[in-house]
């Protein structure tokens, strides 16, 4: 269950930093009620902990992208009878591999999965760790989840992403690979996450 109450009462006077935490504090709140689509930008330093408060100010669990993946991954492997230690080489040869592109056809039916699954999800649900995403082009995977979160019973779905480069898009460091664009509809999808609520200036 989503938090039903009122923000905090603001107090009389406040310092720009507070005020600024407990807008963007509020702002988080509103979008999680909404079940909205929101992408988080922070320092790269303060991404896991703040998977952790977004998903603790708003009630539900927080996910690692990678974990998922991963997790289905395993699934199929089982599944299909697939040597694992084919799988693990083709990943330590990279792009350049000759088992590459079978690879990533893997990892997509994982994806398939992942954005399945976790968008029948009733709450809110809080992501961080998006590498594999971005070393196998997992771009249906994000535009899955934000499609999922604009139904009518969809979940809320807010992504934490390292800041990455510079412009108004957002992308995930794909380190050896192209960076993968994070699907907005909208600019104010994006929300920078100010150090100030990290640092709890609100609740001083």
């Amino acid at each position: 269950m989503l938090p039903t109450a009122l923000p905090d009462a603001r107090p009389a006077r406040r310092t720009p930093e507070a005020q600024e935490a407990w807008e963007f504090d509020d702002a988080l709140r509103i979008a999680a009620r909404r079940r909205d689509w929101r992408v988080f930008t922070v320092d790269p330093s303060q991404a896991p902990m703040v998977v952790t408060r977004v998903a603790e100010r708003v009630e539900a669990p927080a996910r690692s992208l990678d974990t998922e993946l991963l997790t289905e991954l395993d699934a199929l492997i089982v599944e299909r009878k697939i040597n694992p230690a084919v799988v693990t080489s083709a990943d330590r040869e990279g792009p350049s591999g000759r088992d590459w592109a079978r690879l990533r056809k893997l990892m997509g039916d994982a994806a398939e999965r992942v954005a399945a699954r976790l968008g029948k999800q009733g709450d809110p649900v809080v992501l961080g760790d998006l590498g594999l995403a971005a070393r196998f082009g997992l771009g249906a995977l994000l535009q899955g989840l934000l499609d999922a979160s604009r139904r009518d019973d969809g979940p809320a779905v807010f992504l934490v992403v390292p800041r990455f480069g510079e412009g108004v898009g957002v992308a995930v460091d794909g380190g050896a690979v192209a960076p993968l664009p994070v699907p907005m509809y909208s600019p104010a999808q994006r929300m920078d996450v100010p150090r100030s609520w990290v640092e709890n200036r609100h609740r001083g």
